[in-house]
């Protein structure tokens, strides 16, 4: 009978009165059991012969003891499944459409609420959900901070929580709709420091904010000026980085930078307060923060010529230190050091108390500015490494790169140009000298000692030449020597030196020959090789063998003297008939005089021979007589020629007029005289003989 029983459908009863199921609110089961719950009813109660069939609880929530409307589904409590109840019955089972049934609040809620966590969880052990608040948060159910405590699981910062995906995802794929959206680090409870942690460093110390910066590079908040920046996109601090070595991420730029620029000191060293920067475009200076001028943007500088490392952050040898971009400062005054203050009116420019080296060898070079002076500078790749002078009066040659004593005459322009006032002595003449006030000296031309001063290079003055020391310079002696007596070639009527001025070189001292003019009446005076003076000897000529003046021309020395005279007549020193003419081969070679025609005298006023009676011999013998001229002797070849005498008869001591000839007495033949001279051979007429005594032609012979 039993498996015959039939069941009204849940949730009607079976009404007895009119045999028929109706709804359960107008039965009335007086003694029988009433069933309320669904598996109450056998219809939602498995047979056993399903397999796959489910317990009824699992399917159907009892309403018993529950309030009328919406209630959980017992065993889906916080599930999106619940029920509506109505006296004890399960009307309906629901879905939330949207979120979950709160079976406390009893209605469907979107969000699961702090305080419901535990709950919730304990019911969804493995749910994953949003916080309702902060779109970083979720539920982990599985997590045992959810599951106990109620709460949230934070995202990795900065992720976000998608309700989607159910999962912490790119923040840029997520919407948070009413979620608050966290996008500063410091927003995210992970970065927060414990409050066990006394030495953690606040967030925002350690993660800053990007919220309103733009995307891309920016400053690291509260640490500006410094190697650290971050990197922003949509308000989010994607990165923490820092500048390569070196480097400082500026702020306003946003980008990392070096060096530092002096614009921006002030700022970078108030935060940067002990720090020591490089100067942007000068190697040799740096900023230090802790300098009281620094606000002011003053750098300070290395001394010269050291420069300023970026690796060391010190000043230390140019050597060792690369600039990289930056200028590198190489001559003195490229150093502010070496400039002169402004308060300081009496400072020499720069440029005259330092040289620069820069584009010069190694090595010794000129001191810029003082070309020629004994100044020069020392070197050592375009650096002024020393500036140093000369010693002992000595310069520095600029070309040669060398101290030296003796300026050459090719520099003696320059040389005059840079030591206006200067004397200088010649290298090679030491009676030369160039005084640059002179402008001929400024052009090169030397001026000269008078002769026969020497130039000292000890007074820089002319000085007699016996005081004077030459040293290795050529030491002139004679006067052509000496261009002051030397034909310059511009006047054509100038005669060689040598014509006007004889040298003493190699001659003893006192008096000695005019050379080229030897024989003659000009002579020199001579001390220590130097022509002191030339002069003419009074009377007659000098006698270069004797060294002195002699007033007649000896035998011997007749053809020297036409040999330097060779168009001269003079007379004999020992016989007024005769002279000698170096015209005449028998002067010049032999030395032997010429013979006036008797009874001609040589006179010394018109220098030929004269009538006797124009002539004054003086000291000369004066032939009468024909026979003391050589002229009227007997030649030693010619034996046929009577002896002078018996040809031409001496008047020596007879009266003007007619006289005996002498050896021919009583003749036709007598002589005419005439003071002393024999001046005709004469016969009387034929038949007549010249009487001795009357001295005239007479005939007959008186008895």
């Amino acid at each position: 009978m039993t498996d015959r029983l039939s069941e009204c459908m849940y949730p009607d009863l079976f009404d007895v009165e009119n045999l028929m199921c109706k709804n359960f609110t107008d039965v009335n089961c007086t003694t029988r059991m009433e069933p309320q719950a669904p598996c109450e009813y056998q219809q939602n109660v498995c047979n056993g012969k399903d397999p796959t069939c489910s317990p009824c609880p699992d399917n159907h929530s009892s309403c018993v003891g529950q309030p009328d409307g919406s209630n959980p589904f017992i065993g889906r409590e916080w599930s999106d499944d619940f029920v509506t109840c109505f006296q004890n019955r399960t009307m309906e089972t629901k879905k939330c459409a949207v979120g979950y049934f709160h079976p406390v609040l009893r209605k469907c809620q979107d969000k699961v609420t702090q305080g419901t966590i535990p709950d919730y969880c304990k019911a969804h052990p493995t749910a994953v959900f949003e916080s309702d608040t902060n779109c970083a948060k979720y539920y982990n159910c599985s997590d045992v901070k959810s599951r106990i405590g109620g709460n949230p699981v934070e995202c990795k910062y900065p992720d976000l929580f998608s309700t989607k995906t159910n999962q912490c995802e790119n923040f840029t794929l997520v919407k948070c709709e009413n979620r608050t959206e966290p996008q500063a680090p410091c927003q995210y409870d992970q970065n927060l420091c414990h409050s066990t942690n006394s030495s953690c460093l606040p967030c925002p110390e350690r993660l800053p904010s990007c919220i309103g910066l733009p995307d891309g590079a920016n400053r690291f908040v509260g640490r500006e000026w410094k190697s650290e920046y971050v990197t922003c996109y949509m308000n989010r601090t994607m990165e923490i980085s820092q500048c390569s070595k070196g480097e400082y991420f500026h702020p306003k730029e946003r980008k990392c930078k070096t060096p530092v620029i002096k614009v921006d000191v002030p700022d970078f060293c108030a935060a940067n307060p002990t720090s020591i920067v490089p100067s942007e475009d000068n190697c040799a200076q740096y900023y230090n923060c802790t300098h009281p001028r620094i606000q002011q943007g003053d750098a300070l500088e290395c001394h010269y010529p050291d420069l300023f490392s970026r690796q060391t952050l010190q000043c230390q040898n140019f050597t060792n230190t690369s600039c990289d971009n930056r200028t590198e400062p190489q001559a003195p005054c490229e150093y502010d050091e070496n400039q002169c203050k402004t308060t300081n009116s009496s400072c020499n420019p720069c440029s005259t108390r330092f040289s620069s080296c820069v584009g010069l060898p190694d090595g010794a070079n000129v001191f810029l500015g003082r070309e020629w002076k004994s100044d020069y500078t020392v070197c050592f790749k375009n650096r002024t490494m020393d500036q140093t002078k000369c010693t002992n009066g000595q310069y520095f040659h600029p070309k040669d790169r060398k101290c030296q004593t003796k300026v050459q005459t090719v520099d003696v322009p320059d040389y005059c140009t840079s030591n206006p006032t200067a004397v200088v002595a010649v290298e090679d003449d030491c009676a030369q000298f160039f005084n640059c006030s002179d402008p001929n000296s400024r052009n090169g031309t030397a001026m000269e000692c008078k002769y026969p001063d020497l130039f000292s290079r000890l007074t820089m003055h002319c000085e007699v030449f016996t005081n004077t020391s030459c040293d290795s310079r050529m030491e002139p002696q004679a006067p052509c020597e000496y261009q002051q007596n030397v034909c310059n070639g511009k006047d054509p009527t100038c005669s060689p030196c040598p014509d006007n001025h004889s040298s003493c070189v190699g001659q003893p001292d006192g008096s000695n020959p005019f050379i080229g003019r030897e024989w003659s009446d000009d002579f020199v005076t001579c001390f220590q090789n130097r022509t002191m003076e030339t002069k003419k000897c009074a009377v007659g000529y000098f006698h270069p063998v004797l060294r002195k003046c002699q007033d007649k021309v000896t035998q011997g020395t007749i053809p020297d003297y036409c040999k330097a005279h060779p168009t001269a007549v003079f007379e004999s020193d020992t016989n007024c008939a005769k002279y000698y003419n170096c015209s005449d081969v028998k002067s010049r070679i032999g030395g032997n005089p010429v013979e006036c025609k008797y009874p001609d005298l040589f006179s010394t006023k018109t220098n030929q021979c004269e009538n006797f009676t124009l002539v004054k011999c003086e000291n000369r013998t004066e032939p009468q007589a024909p026979c003391q001229y050589d002229q009227i002797l007997c030649h030693s070849t010619n034996s046929s020629c009577l002896p002078c005498p018996e040809r031409l008869p001496s008047c020596i001591g007879l009266p003007d007029g007619a006289n005996r000839f002498v050896g021919r007495e009583w003749k036709s033949e007598y002589v005419t005289c005439y003071m002393n001279r024999t001046m005709e051979i004469s016969q009387c007429s034929k038949g007549e003989y010249f009487h001795p005594k009357e001295r005239k032609c007479k005939t007959p012979v008186i008895k």
